[in-house]
């Protein structure tokens, strides 16, 4: 179900917004039903044969599918905040250089290797990248359709991300 909602609040599509989350909510549906189903079968004295046979042949492929799926969806948020930063390259909010590290998820989780300078304190290079990402998220958001610019609140965001370059 989480999946199907976090596909619906990445696209474009208005049909697909409502289709998402009830296909997630039916998958899900229907491996609760598998994982409640299946030992019942067979008789008792199977059960929990069937259980583990049942485990190993179907749960540990699906934890490994859902596993890829995270690194792919992390990949492509990865590729979105890299595409969406590249605006505030151009406008010269940010270097090439910052962009390009703020694209990279595990600097952009940590927070290091980016921020206003190498020596800037950990929890200020972390706000920095929280500030910058939120603002590939909201051009993303914009680009999308699924909010209207509001040039306002990208102003106070980018004065925020000045102010933490300068360490304020």
């Amino acid at each position: 179900t989480g999946i199907g909602f976090g596909l619906a609040a990445t696209t474009r599509h208005k049909p697909l917004m409502f289709v998402y989350p009830l296909v997630g909510w039916w998958v899900a549906m229907f491996l609760h039903f598998c994982w409640n189903t299946i030992p019942s079968l067979f008789g008792a004295d199977e059960s929990l044969l069937v259980l583990l046979v049942s485990y190993f042949i179907l749960w540990v492929p699906m934890f490994g599918v859902l596993v890829a799926l995270v690194f792919w969806s992390l990949r492509r948020e990865s590729k979105m905040v890299t595409a969406e930063l590249a605006h505030y390259v151009q406008t010269g909010e940010l270097t090439p250089a910052e962009a390009l590290m703020l694209g990279r998820l595990w600097p952009r989780l940590t927070g290091m290797g980016v921020g206003p300078n190498a020596h800037a304190s950990w929890s200020l290079r972390r706000k920095y990248t929280r500030c910058a990402t939120m603002l590939a998220f909201y051009r993303h958001r914009v680009a999308i359709g699924h909010i209207p610019e509001n040039t306002q609140l990208e102003a106070m965001e980018l004065a925020r991300l000045r102010a933490l370059r300068a360490g304020v």
